[in-house]
């Protein structure tokens, strides 16, 4: 009796101080891709937020830092990709102006991109979010 109460105690000590090995997809991101091309003139704009939280243009494959957002907006940032499972989203629509988010986090690459008659309000008001790391301080 005290010998299988000993493995059992044991057995549940060892499995409380293991670490959980499970893969999840982390909110926390590399890097975030963004921008919208198309309309009249078919020009594409993109810009970059990195996890160093600093923001940049994209312009003839080179980047140029336009921004650096607080702490705080990277964190909501995260936590909006989380809110919204962003990594597991499957939005693929084109159009005439079509607008896009790529976001790259350790293990996982998700792109989406939509147009303005698109049914995902979640994903155009995170956009919003994206677009408003772009204004200086």
């Amino acid at each position: 009796m005290r010998t299988t109460i000993l493995i059992f105690l044991s057995a549940f000590l060892f499995s409380c101080s293991c670490p959980n090995k499970q893969q999840k997809a982390s909110s926390a991101f590399i890097e975030i891709n963004f921008g919208s091309g198309g309309g009249f003139t078919g020009l594409s704009t993109n810009y970059t937020l990195q996890s160093s939280r600093e923001v940049f243009k994209q312009s003839n494959g080179e980047l140029s830092k336009i921004n650096e957002i607080s702490k705080k907006e990277a964190r909501n940032i995260s936590k909006t990709l989380k809110e919204i499972d962003f990594y597991n989203l499957k939005l693929t629509e084109k159009g005439n102006m079509t607008y896009f988010i790529e976001v790259k986090s350790e293990g996982s690459v998700n792109k989406v991109s939509w147009t303005d008659s698109s049914q995902s309000p979640e994903i155009k008001e995170f956009y919003k979010t994206l677009v408003s790391t772009l204004k200086q301080k």
